[in-house]
């Protein structure tokens, strides 16, 4: 009994240490991120003035979060636990909300505490796009972010779609 404890234990360990090494450095995949697209992150006093002809610039111009086709995206957390994989149907919902300027609303975002990060992948396994998520599901934080983020402050037309976000980030 005894060796089948020893066994199950360094089984354990040898998968929560896997994990740990293996988990992604989100800073140096942001840094890379705004290397390789077009960020809006830096945003000035302007953008409220300039923000419909910014629209109109991205549209126009197929410039939307993230630049390249999503194929998967994960979610995660806590690195001793492993990224929960997205189904088509979340990563799509994702995606409409995160480019509907709609989806975000003007103001002070206040203090921004990460919960949750997302990563999306495209065909070939490169990450395209990260949006990290506060424990409120209320602030985002993405890159590459665009100008219909509205430096990320989200809105939710109900609590239907509230809680589908809350379930997919969760």
């Amino acid at each position: 009994m005894k060796k089948y404890l020893t066994v199950i234990l360094l089984l354990f360990f040898v998968v929560m240490t896997y994990n740990y090494l293996s988990y992604p450095n989100f800073e140096e995949i942001k840094n890379n991120l705004k290397k390789d697209y077009k960020d809006y992150s830096k945003g000035e006093d302007l953008d409220k003035l300039t923000y419909k002809e910014d629209v109109f610039f991205e549209e126009k111009n197929d410039f939307k979060f993230p630049q390249d086709n999503v194929s998967s995206a994960k979610v995660y957390g806590s690195s001793f636990f492993f990224p929960k994989k997205l189904n088509e149907n979340e990563i799509l919902f994702l995606l409409k909300k995160f480019n509907d300027s709609s989806s975000f609303r003007w103001g002070e975002i206040g203090t921004f505490i990460n919960y949750k990060t997302i990563i999306f992948y495209n065909a070939n396994n490169k990450i395209i796009g990260i949006s990290e998520i506060d424990e409120d599901y209320n602030q985002t934080y993405s890159v590459p972010m665009t100008k219909k983020m509205k430096w990320g402050y989200l809105k939710f037309k109900n609590e239907k779609e509230y809680n589908f976000f809350k379930e997919i980030v969760d």
